[in-house]
């Protein structure tokens, strides 16, 4: 990628490039200006989070109360192919 005035060179370093990806994952890690930094929109960041797996984990509910609630992942659903 070209140096350009948009990004001054911070994309061609690993840590931006490892610091953005954690903070798509955990944006709370973050201040705001460093979000900024990472070209992350902090007023959306933990709304639209879709990189953090924990999102998509949903909590069974057993009718029998002696039963532990597990995780249940919604991603792995056998109608859609995984």
């Amino acid at each position: 990628m070209a140096l350009s005035t948009d990004n001054e060179g911070k994309r061609m370093t690993r840590k931006w490039s490892d610091d953005r990806a954690t903070a798509l994952i955990h944006p709370d890690r973050f201040t705001d200006e460093e979000l900024t930094w990472l070209d992350i929109d902090p007023t959306t960041a933990t709304e639209s989070n879709d990189q953090n797996p924990d999102m998509f984990l949903v909590d069974t509910q057993p009718e029998d109360s002696r039963t532990e609630t597990k995780d249940y992942d919604i991603r792995k659903r056998p109608e859609v192919g995984d």
